[in-house]
């Protein structure tokens, strides 16, 4: 591996100062990877999933025109729920999360005016945020938290979030930031608040949610507290506000002393009222309004004389009404109807249109992949389809155009690809080559004319393929090999004119087999070669006279064997020369310079102790000392020369050794390399080259970057600094990602700068000097907008010693 030496800095938050580079640029799938493999500089992906797109995140901007992805604009790890806007137009985001562009910011975000993190906003909420609304100059925060802005609030708080003045001189209101206080009142509930809308005249608050009890009293559902205080009104009598509603309330919306509830309940007191429910504020009973729904509504907005509903319903009043609704304030039914494909979970108004977010991917004939913009009267959707590959919650309209979004979604502006497709290393992005897979690949591999791929699928490009299907390399044509598999195939080794195949059938090419076969590429028919194994076969390798196989057994070809033997390329009969048995499964192999590896669930190989992963000479099985001490199992390996590339559910390697997930074992020296790239999840299969490890699966993190499914982490070794010689400390850079400028904070930096440099991902130098950005007071200053895209790394050091390191992307 090449050996790079200068520090960088992943994450502001980071402990380690060691880490991986997640190229960000990578495509990827909006589902589980099972397999990749590269081929040139074609990397195959095959799984579970249905569209590849770049990877934005669960909050992104978005032109209302083009439907193209605008920058810039934060990444968020986590779910994104809600959305507000103040009356100086800062937009406040509430969700799941525990970073934001790159800044550890838990649930609850502010952007300002212009869109710009406000990275001086920080109630830090301990739980999800479920709800935002503002009214005036506070914010009402709602959620699953018990403290915000480091004081007990249960689940409800208020946030007074400007402080307006006006300027004599010019006549206008100006804002002082730093201001944002939180107020006395406390929802004190016992589940989540989903929703708060204040009464304009009295001025107390409607909360509705998942409740039993709040401000200290039994009220279900639905609520009337004070805004002061958050006590609960005894109002119009001496006994609480209640509507006794029996089931979640989701939305408020308030017209003429009038409320419009929606959610998932089935009545209001003895009426019967699903999913939505009108009810006069002065008594908190339900008016004879009837919208006759058949499901819940998840949102309610009031636009001039008309009301939507949005929800997970087809029928309103009688007539079908596929996701939204609109009645007039009248409360009668409109003949307003989109044929919307599934759940709305958000609709908001916006320039005489309506936006809606939701789970349906169609309207009408209009591919609408999770959110559309409507026409307010007609509910005939534009020709707008920004490709989200998740769910969209919350959508609110930006100061400087177009729209924000957010929700469970982490990619958009993608291509449809289904369970398999190409990508470019070089430009990381899918190729044009969009094959149909109808189930999932498990497994992919090539020889020099063709790619085979097997899995669960019974259907490729339309035609009849059981499991296992064959692509022209040169043409990207689906081929006549279809010998047909009766079972799951979990992996293919191949040659020019033969793939064998394991797994878990018993019949293929309409021969009996058990979970292991050898296939004639020209023909699709079955050889005569048919060891049989008793058990599931997980990996099969070649090697000149022998194939190696992997998996969960006791019998190959009908000889007693522990989960890894050898039998005879030609003949298939066991070969008992090579003993090498496990006493638990194998997931996988690698073989490399008279050397097999084992990857697994196994706990000893012949009787002796090894811990997830062994190493057997390949002439007897015999095995050579190396055992890591892996603490938990090992899944899959990736080979580039001597560093052999090991993923499993472990967290350290023996004593001394403590990577999580993914590591790098030297072969030359026998040891690990420091490289540590740590994805919160194992990745299922990897692929390397001499720069890039591309690992597939179901994580959401790596190389300390949020990239779920797919990722490419450099493959260099990067050391920190010598701590006798430099004491490193992080600094903060943003906006993360930018167009061009971004800020340095520096008001931790003490003593003289003596020099400061950029680098790119690869630790190629870029540019530096002790002048390279301009400084304020506490700030500095540096211009990307001549680089090119990508992650870049400042690193300034001063003169008393220490050395000061942050990330940024370049979009």
């Amino acid at each position: 591996m090449k050996r790079i030496s200068f520090l960088i800095f992943i994450s502001l938050f980071a402990l380690r100062l060691s880490s991986q580079v997640c190229d960000t640029t990578l495509w990827s799938p909006n589902g589980t990877v099972q397999s990749v493999y590269l081929r040139d500089s074609l990397l195959y992906v095959g799984g579970s999933f249905s569209q590849v797109s770049p990877v934005v995140g669960h909050f992104v901007a978005v032109d209302s025109l083009t439907a193209q992805v605008v920058h810039p604009f934060p990444m968020i790890r986590g779910t994104v729920n809600c959305m507000a806007k103040d009356s100086i137009g800062r937009i406040y985001v509430g969700g799941d999360f525990s970073y934001v562009g790159g800044l550890y910011i838990t649930n609850l975000f502010r952007l300002d005016s212009l869109g710009n993190l406000d990275a001086a906003f920080l109630p830090q909420p301990n739980g999800e945020v479920t709800a935002l609304y503002i009214y005036d100059n506070d914010l009402y925060v709602g959620g699953d938290f018990s403290a915000i802005a480091g004081f007990q609030r249960t689940r409800g708080a208020k946030l007074n979030v400007t402080d307006d003045t006006l300027d004599s001189a010019t006549s206008t209101m100006v804002h002082f930031a730093g201001n944002d206080s939180l107020t006395d009142f406390d929802a004190r509930s016992d589940g989540k608040i989903y929703s708060f809308c204040v009464e304009p005249i009295f001025g107390n608050v409607l909360v509705g949610g998942d409740f039993h009890n709040i401000a200290g009293t039994s009220l279900n559902y639905l609520a009337y507290v004070e805004a002061l205080t958050g006590n609960y009104i005894y109002y119009p009598s001496t006994t609480p506000w209640s509507a006794i509603v029996n089931g979640v309330v989701r939305s408020i919306a308030i017209r003429s002393g009038l409320a419009y509830i929606g959610g998932d309940f089935t009545a209001l007191g003895t009426n019967q009222r699903k999913g939505f429910a009108e009810v006069n504020i002065s008594n908190a009973i339900a008016t004879s309004f009837d919208a006759q729904l058949n499901g819940s509504v998840n949102d309610v907005i009031i636009v001039g004389n008309r009301i939507y509903l949005a929800g997970n319903f087809t029928v309103a009043s009688g007539h079908i009404r596929n996701y939204v609704a609109c009645f007039s304030t009248a409360l009668n039914l409109l003949p307003w109807a989109s044929n919307i494909s599934s759940e709305v979970l958000c609709i908001r108004s916006w320039n005489d249109q309506l936006c809606i977010g939701g789970k349906f991917v169609t309207i009408g004939t209009n591919s609408c992949y999770h959110a559309a913009i409507l026409d307010s009267v007609s509910g005939n959707p534009h020709a707008w389809n920004p490709m989200f590959d998740g769910a969209v919650r919350t959508i609110i309209p930006r100061n400087t155009g177009g729209l924000f979004c957010g929700g469970d979604f982490f990619g958009a502006g993608g291509v449809f690809r289904n369970n398999l497709c190409a990508i470019n290393i070089n430009t990381r992005q899918p190729t044009a080559w969009a094959p149909y897979i109808g189930g999932t690949v498990n497994t992919i591999t090539s020889n020099d004319t063709a790619l085979f791929i097997a899995g669960t699928f019974t259907v490729v490009d339309a035609a009849s393929r059981a499991r296992i299907a064959s692509y022209g390399l040169a043409s990207g044509a689906l081929n006549s090999f279809n010998p047909g598999v009766n079972g799951i195939v979990r992996t293919i080794a191949a040659t020019d004119s033969l793939i064998y195949i394991g797994g878990n059938f018993t019949i293929t090419g309409n021969q009996s087999r058990t979970n292991i076969a050898c296939l004639d590429v020209s023909t699709s028919s079955v050889t005569n070669w048919n060891p049989g194994c008793q058990g599931t076969v997980n990996k099969i390798i070649i090697d000149h006279d022998h194939i190696y196989v992997g998996g969960f057994y006791s019998l190959l070809g009908g000889q007693p064997a522990g989960n890894a033997g050898r039998v005879d390329r030609v003949t298939g009969l066991t070969d008992l020369t090579w003993n090498c048995n496990t006493n638990d499964g194998v997931y996988d192999l690698d073989l490399y310079n008279g050397k097999l590896f084992l990857a697994g669930w196994f706990l000893n190989v012949n009787g002796s102790p090894r811990q997830y992963f062994a190493v057997a000479d390949t002439t007897d099985g015999s095995l050579f000392s190396d055992d890591p001490g892996f603490n938990n199992y090992t899944r899959c390996f990736a080979r580039y020369t001597t560093d052999l590339f090991i993923s499993g559910a472990f967290e350290n390697e023996g004593p001394s050794n403590n990577y999580a997930a993914l590591c790098d074992l030297d072969n030359s020296s026998g040891g690990f390399d420091v490289w540590d790239p740590r994805p919160n999840a194992f990745p299922q299969s990897l692929a390397v080259n001499q720069d890039w490890l591309f690992m597939g699966g179901s994580f959401t993190e790596a190389g300390h970057y949020y990239h779920p499914n797919l990722a490419m982490v450099n493959v260099n070794t990067v050391t920190a600094v010598n701590e006798s010689s430099a004491e490193t400390e992080n600094v903060r850079l943003f906006p993360d990602p930018t167009s061009g400028v971004c800020f340095i904070d520096l008001k931790n930096i003490n003593g003289g700068i003596s020099s400061c440099e950029i680098r790119d991902v690869s630790g190629r130098f870029i540019t530096g000097s002790n002048g390279l950005f301009d400084t304020g007071i506490g700030s500095g200053r540096i211009d990307l907008s001549g680089f090119s895209d990508g992650i870049y790394f400042l690193t300034i050091r001063t003169n008393d010693g220490k050395m000061y390191c942050g990330k940024i992307v370049k979009q």
